[in-house]
Formats: structure tokens, sequence, C-alpha cells
């Protein structure tokens, strides 16, 4: 066996092990498994001329810097009071060395991701159907998921007057890859019910997770991709009133359902966001450097203090100051810029785009970005552009 077929095995465990353990609590392989990669990865240079790539070793320089950059502020200024959450985003920054691996070796991980989430379904729904018919062992599963290892929320949300039970996996805003992919196929080819039921398997498990911004990306992704396939102008104008209409009346009305029910989990953000600002007002200067990687804030929504919230963009202008989170959120989305720009989005990646644009948009009440998985959806998208020249 090639040892390019060990990495590509091995990357493809490691996909598996972000998705299924995004705390690593279950497997607790995720630090072994990128170390085995970089051992394999570098064993494949010992006969051959090693030749960097000065862009990609730039890109990876840069989002590592950052993470050195923040734990260096709130040293300086004294506001460093939790290093397990300075440790971890340095550890999942980390994981942007295995950019360089998946160009060099020219790994399809987009594929990858889309093949392992199916995964998420298989755990979610199983899960979903034993707790409504057997609610006897909802103490046991919920222990398990969601006290011991941390990777899975409960909740009881209420529609219209009816209470329902909503499941919540950590990493299920991933699904919007695999919806987007799977929907495009079907919409493309028209005749493949597999590909029907498989986009239906993933838009329920975002429906039954629990959370607005999921929905919310469901329908965006879903909607899309029919209004791209509509070849007539007028239909498209149409079309385009009609998606802005129900996006804007289905945020509405999630909104108003959660005022209307007093979601604890709505005034908790509302509280974060209040909170965000008094410190902004009283301490202008972190919105230049930031208070600093490590560091906490009271959050009126919490009670208490914080090294990190679910507001995930404001949180970053707080640990890193607006220029520091410019230049992330210029590398997050620089990967879309190419595409666009170079017209390099073609009938097998198009798919990407939309899927990527809603994960960063439930990013933003998740602290979904700056993670293990976050950083995995940030290389995904590096690596469709892997056989085009990368400036900055």
């Amino acid at each position: 066996m090639k040892l390019r077929e060990v990495l590509i095995g091995l990357i493809t465990i490691l996909v598996l092990v972000l998705v299924v353990d995004p705390t690593d609590l279950i497997f607790h392989l995720k630090t072994p498994l990128f170390l085995v990669i970089l051992l394999v990865f570098l064993s494949t240079k010992f006969t051959q001329t090693i030749s960097l790539n000065r862009d990609v070793v730039l890109i990876i320089f840069t989002f590592i810097s950052i993470p050195m950059w923040g734990i260096s502020v709130s040293l300086i200024q004294g506001t460093f009071v939790d290093m397990e959450i300075a440790a971890g985003f340095l550890k999942s920054f980390f994981l942007i060395i295995l950019l360089y691996i998946v160009f060099d070796q020219q790994i399809k991980l987009d594929l990858i991701l889309i093949k392992v989430t199916i995964l998420i379904p298989l755990i979610i729904i199983p899960t979903y159907l034993i707790l409504l018919y057997d609610q006897s062992v909802y103490f046991i599963i919920y222990d398990y998921l969601s006290v011991e290892k941390k990777v899975a929320m409960f909740s009881l949300r209420s529609y219209f007057g009816q209470t329902f039970m909503m499941l919540y996996y950590k990493t299920s805003p991933l699904l919007v890859f695999p919806l987007s992919y799977y929907w495009d196929k079907f919409l493309a080819s028209k005749k493949s019910i597999f590909f029907f039921i498989l986009a239906a398997i993933f838009a329920f498990t975002l429906f039954v997770s629990g959370t607005r911004a999921n929905v919310v990306a469901a329908i965006i992704v879903l909607g899309y991709h029919m209004y791209d396939r509509i070849k007539s102008q007028t239909m498209r104008i149409f079309m385009s009133s009609v998606l802005a209409i129900s996006v804007f009346f289905g945020v509405f009305l999630l909104l108003q359902i959660s005022v209307s029910t007093g979601e604890e989990s709505a005034e908790v953000k509302a509280g974060h966001f209040s909170s965000y600002v008094t410190l902004f007002e009283e301490k202008p200067q972190y919105l230049i450097w930031g208070q600093g990687l490590g560091s906490s804030f009271y959050s009126s929504g919490a009670g208490q203090y914080l090294s990190q919230s679910e507001l995930t963009y404001f949180d970053l202008i707080r640990l890193f100051g607006i220029p520091i989170f410019s230049l992330l959120l210029f590398l997050i989305v620089y990967p879309l810029i190419i595409l666009m720009l170079n017209k390099k989005i073609t009938s097998k990646n198009k798919y990407t785009l939309v899927a990527y644009l809603s994960y960063l948009f439930i990013a933003g009440t998740n602290p979904l970005l700056i993670s293990s998985t976050g950083i995995l959806v940030i290389i995904v998208m590096y690596s469709l552009i892997k056989h085009e020249r990368v400036r900055i």
C-alpha cells in the first residue's frame, strides 16, 4: 500500500473522530491521530526534496500566529485567567497544518467530509426515535451524551402550542455540506431517489437539532439550489422574491416563538450581547487589540464570568480586537473569494458555496468556528483551490 493511501485512510479516520467526538472525550484520539499523520507525511519526504509552497506556509503561519497574539495580549494586560480555553484555541488552530498535507497530496477532503457526516444522522435519528418510544432511558442517554461526553444537548421547544424534544449534536451544523451536496445531485439528476432520501435525512436531522440557525440554514440551502436550477429569468425573479419573503417570515416566526415562550437560550444570548456592549464602552481599547485569549468577561445572560460565549463573532472581537478579527475573517472567506474571482466554481464544487456561507451563519450563534471541526471546514474550503496558486 502506498503511503499516500495510508495518509488518506488516516485523515479519513481523523475526520470521523472530529465529527463523532468533537470534545475528544469518547475516543481520545485527536492529538495521537494528528501526530501520526504528520509522521507518515514526513516519512514520504525522506527520499524526496521537500518543496515548500510559500503561500500555503504563509496562510498556516498567519492562522497559528493569531492565537499566539491573543495569548500574548492577555498576559501583557494581566487578563489571562483560563488556561484550558487558551490551550483549546491553540490546539484547534494547529490543526490548520493539515492544510499543507492536503495540498501536497491532492486529497479531496470535501468528499471525505461528505461521506463521514452520514454518521451524525445515524447517531441522532435512532437516539431520537428511541427517546420518543421509551422515555425511561432518557437520563441514561442524557448522562452519557450530554454530561459525560459533552457531545450533545437536549431541550424541549414549543411550536404552535405543541412541545417537541430536540437533540442537538455539536457537529450537526456540518450537515449543511452533505445536504447541499445531495440536494444539488438530486435536482441535477431528477431521477435518483437515492439522492433525495439522503438529502431528506440530512434536512430532517438539522430540523430536529432544535437550533433556529440550523433550521434557517437548511431552508437556505434547499431554496438556493432550487433557485439555481431555474432557467427562466422571470421565474428566477419570482423565486427570489418567494425565497426572500420565506426566509424573512421564517426567521421572524422563529424569533416570535422564542420570545413568546420566553426561551432561555434567546434570553441568555441577549444578555451576552448587552454585556459585550457594556465591556466595549468601559474598555474601548479592547476594540483595538482585544482583551486577549484566555481572558473572561461578565455576562448578564449567564450571570457569571465567561471565557467564551455562543456569539462567536462578538467574542472574537473581544479576544483579538477589530484589526486581528478582520484578518481572521479575511482568511476564513479567502477560499470563496478565490473561487469566485478566478471563476473556478464548477458543477462539482458549487455546492460548497452556500454550504460554507450557511455554516458561517450558524457559527455566528454557536462556538463552532474556532474549534477542531470549524478549522476542518476551513481546510476543506482551502482544499478546493489546491490546483490554483494561493496568494494573499
